[in-house]
């Protein structure tokens, strides 16, 4: 494990409440005494990244005569130590923590007053990606005019939502044949973005205008709406909650019940932040993203937000099928009954049944 150190200082300046009957003059002696000399901790972390693991050695020093009652330091709002010295060194090891940005805060007392500053690290992931690449079962029709947004199957049947404004919609499709067996057109205004299931109702996001619908799966009745506060781009469900991304590095957990943020994790690799997540899908215990724009998937640890796999698909489109329209890899959907995964791309005239396996 590594020893990480990092430097930046923290200043507090503290000031006086005035009695009622002090004089303007006696309270404006007072303040200039206190900001002559504001209250100063230097705390000592070199470093702006580690990784999970790393243990971190924060020197905290107090560097002027005027003292604090007491100091006391959070890690992301968990308090992991107090002192009334001067100075105080304060190792943490990092094992537990989540990736991503990383907050010390250190609150400071005087004579009943608080001060907060706080600085950020980022902490990296302590996992390499397993690299994967896949093979080609199956492939089926796919109709290269949708520009296909989510993607996942039930009951014999693909589900697609499509999007471009004008033209998003929500499909039931026959694999086999590729027939569009049921169809909803979404209000033009909006650009229709992924789709989830879950307890028979369709789940599905718009680009921009921060609203979400909500279906029966039957019928294709729209049942709901709801809005978020981002762009919606991925959704997939996990358990009792639904998984959002927005096209950074971030993925949001959502309540089935009325569609608010319960949690977030940051997604990282052992190299930084992993932006541009887009469709996403959950399979056997991991959320699989596609990163947009790229013939890739990462496959993601739901507690932690580490990159466990990266799978290779630069391959999978044969020049045959390339055509003048034809837009990024994404979509993924997964037969768990089967285990069989589907894969396919933005205006794409092809569906894949696939399954991924370690490079050698």
């Amino acid at each position: 494990m590594k020893k990480i150190s990092l430097i930046f200082t923290l200043i507090f300046a503290l000031s006086c409440t005035n009695n009622e009957n002090t004089s303007s003059e006696d309270s404006q002696n007072q303040n200039n005494s206190v900001a002559e000399k504001p209250a100063t901790i230097e705390v000592s972390i070199p470093l702006v990244k580690a990784k999970i693991g790393d243990n971190i050695a924060l020197s905290i020093n107090e560097k002027d005569t005027l003292a604090f009652d007491s100091v006391v330091v959070f890690a992301n709002k968990k308090r992991i130590a107090s002192f009334l010295e001067n100075t105080a060194t304060i190792n943490w090891n990092s094992k537990a923590a989540k990736v991503g940005n990383f907050f010390f805060t250190v609150e400071s007392y005087h004579k009943g007053k608080k001060t907060i500053a706080s600085k950020s690290i980022e902490l990296l992931s302590d996992i390499v990606p397993e690299k994967y690449t896949f093979k080609i079962h199956k492939t089926y029709q796919h109709d290269s005019k949708a520009y296909t947004q989510g993607l996942f199957w039930h009951n014999g049947f693909m589900y697609e939502g499509t999007g471009l404004k004008g033209y998003s919609t929500l499909r039931k499709v026959d694999l086999k044949t590729g027939a569009i067996l049921q169809n909803y057109t979404i209000q033009e205004d909006y650009f229709g973005e992924g789709i989830t299931l879950y307890n028979n109702k369709i789940i599905q996001l718009t680009w921009r205008s921060n609203v979400g619908f909500v279906y029966d799966l039957n019928t294709f009745e729209l049942l709901d709406k709801f809005n978020y506060p981002r762009e919606g781009w991925g959704i997939t469900t996990l358990g009792d909650s639904l998984v959002m991304s927005d096209g950074t590095a971030t993925l949001y957990f959502l309540s089935t019940q009325n569609y608010s943020e319960l949690s977030r994790i940051e997604v990282y690799d052992d190299q930084g932040a992993v932006p541009y997540l887009n469709e996403l899908e959950f399979i056997n215990n991991e959320i699989w993203a596609n990163i947009y724009g790229e013939q890739q998937i990462v496959c993601i640890d739901p507690n932690t937000g580490k990159v466990l796999k990266r799978i290779d698909f630069s391959t999978i489109l044969d020049k045959a099928d390339d055509h003048r329209n034809i837009d990024v890899f994404n979509g993924i959907a997964y037969n768990s009954a089967d285990k069989k995964i589907y894969v396919t791309g933005k205006n794409w005239p092809k569906i894949y049944e696939i399954t991924v396996f370690k490079k050698q």
